[in-house]
């Protein structure tokens, strides 16, 4: 590894000895994400009892196995959604809680402060100064990206994922060689969500290191199909498994891949969330509805991030090590940056990788000299104070949609009840110019879409189809004792919706 300044040196002469690591660990980890999952705690408490909403109820289990290992042999939501590990827990809190979501938001939150963890151990590492760690675990802890993926009660595959992914990662680097609990990290990653398969790639990336140490081109294939088998072989049992699960990649739609404009759109987009201080909903909505001052602002400032960041690597002798975290970061988003629709839940994956970056990078200017430590200071805090104003919105429109889908579920159960055998209930979408933005701004029955076609037997009501109509396909229909139309009144309470009433 490339060396430090010298002022880092000494302000790192502490941890940069294998007695340093050794203690970290040893026991240091347990104190530390502790902390780390109290702060987290804090910062999404309004939110940690946020209902179920849209695609969740995909994910609500109505009809589970005999026993909880049978996950591990069928599919999930769909032929892509291969969860077993998540579908377990969500099995065993449902069946115990029903909807109340509290033990999977604290367990992503744990699996959120763990990759926290692993930002701190792969800082110091790197023998990265304390500056340089407190911020990259800061900008890891209050990622905005982090909402979706530790609030939503479908995301604990993300989380989870994302955490024992980067600790695979972390442990085969320390070690150079294939450590039993590194691949069986990795594996549970898999189990979580296919995401995991970034981190496969990462590691693959990794190995490249000690085998280019060897000095014949032999011996350095050998050193990495020595490395690599161990990680192989896990992931062929993954994907053994998920065939006979009868699990698919999808191939279209939402979820379909293909390398074109789409990789730099997608990569941009994943940028944007992760170097703005702006929230990714405000700008969403401002470019829904032509807000050039919001677009103006989140493109400068996720600008003046990256540009502060790239000059402090600059001056830098970590330049190398920042190259390869930023390739390390685009390869963690494999295979998502290939879909033709991504979520910015997605960027999870990166933002370890994009942490460490931006440490070195402020740590850098902070080291340069007294302007360096104002300009370096006030930057960061206003990025993070951007970050957690960012997730905090966010916690609180995903706790507002599952207390409005809440609401709307329990007056069409007061209604369900009432149908006879396998009835049909409409519910009618009305047409809006309202904008929207992914699971955060939802309008009017949007908060039950995509999971409607599971709401019938969520209600217990299996026979019951639930569909959401637009406005302009339901004027043709006409309820009768099988069919129930449902509409929102002017104060977003469900009614009995009648054909052609203004």
């Amino acid at each position: 590894m490339p060396e430090l300044s010298k002022e880092a040196e000494t302000d790192t002469a502490a941890w940069t000895k294998d007695k340093g690591l050794q203690l970290f660990s040893s026991w240091w980890w347990l104190p530390a994400w502790t902390i780390l999952f109290c702060a987290a705690v804090a910062l999404y408490w309004p939110a940690l009892h946020a209902g179920y909403f849209s695609d969740d109820f995909l994910f609500f289990a109505t009809n589970p196995p005999a026993h909880l290992y049978d996950y591990f042999f069928r599919v999930g939501a769909a032929i892509h959604a291969y969860r077993p590990l998540e579908a377990i827990i969500l099995t065993v809190t449902q069946q115990h809680l029903r909807f109340e979501t509290l033990p999977i938001h604290l367990l992503a939150l744990a699996c959120h402060a763990g990759l926290v963890c692993v930002v701190v151990a792969a800082a110091r590492l790197f023998r990265l100064g304390t500056v340089e760690t407190v911020i990259a675990a800061a900008v890891m802890l209050f990622a905005q990206v982090s909402a979706p993926a530790v609030l939503g009660n479908d995301t604990l595959s993300q989380s989870a994922s994302a955490f024992l992914g980067a600790l695979s990662a972390f442990l085969f680097w320390r070690r150079h060689r294939a450590g039993f609990l590194s691949v069986l990290a990795l594996g549970a990653g898999l189990f979580f969500k296919e995401t995991a398969l970034g981190f496969l790639l990462v590691i693959g990336i990794l190995a490249t290191w000690p085998a280019l140490q060897q000095p014949a081109w032999k011996q350095r294939v050998v050193k990495a199909t020595t490395l690599l088998l161990p990680y192989g072989l896990m992931t062929l049992l993954y994907f053994a498994c998920r065939h006979l699960a009868g699990g698919m990649m999808s191939t279209h739609g939402r979820y379909g891949m293909h390398v074109g404009v789409n990789v730099l759109r997608n990569l941009v987009s994943f940028g944007l969330a992760a170097f703005s201080p702006v929230s990714t909903v405000t700008s969403a909505i401002a470019l829904a509805t032509h807000h050039k001052a919001v677009l103006l602002l989140t493109v400068v400032s996720a600008g003046i991030i990256v540009a502060v960041t790239a000059a402090g690597v600059l001056r830098t002798k970590r330049r190398m090590l920042c190259c390869c975290l930023a390739v390390l970061a685009v390869a963690s988003l494999f295979p998502t940056f290939l879909l033709e629709h991504v979520s910015e839940l997605y960027a999870y994956n990166a933002i370890p990788f994009v942490a460490l970056i931006v440490g070195v990078g402020f740590g850098a200017i902070w080291r340069w000299n007294n302007f360096g430590r104002a300009v370096a200071g006030i930057l960061i805090a206003l990025f993070l104070i951007g970050q957690t104003l960012a997730s905090r919105q966010k916690a609180a429109l995903m706790t507002l949609n599952g207390r409005r889908a809440a609401q709307m579920i329990s007056t069409i159960d007061s209604y369900v009840r009432q149908l006879p055998p396998h009835s049909q209930v409409d519910l009618i979408r009305a047409a809006t110019n309202a904008p929207a933005y992914s699971v955060f701004v939802l309008n009017g029955f949007d908060v039950l879409d995509y999971g409607n076609i599971k709401l019938g037997a969520v209600l217990g009501r299996p026979d019951v189809r639930i569909d959401i109509v637009e406005e302009d396909q339901a004027r043709g229909l006409t309820p009768n004792d099988h069919l129930l139309l449902l509409g929102l009144d002017k104060n977003s309470s469900i009614e009995r919706y009648t054909p052609g009433k203004p």
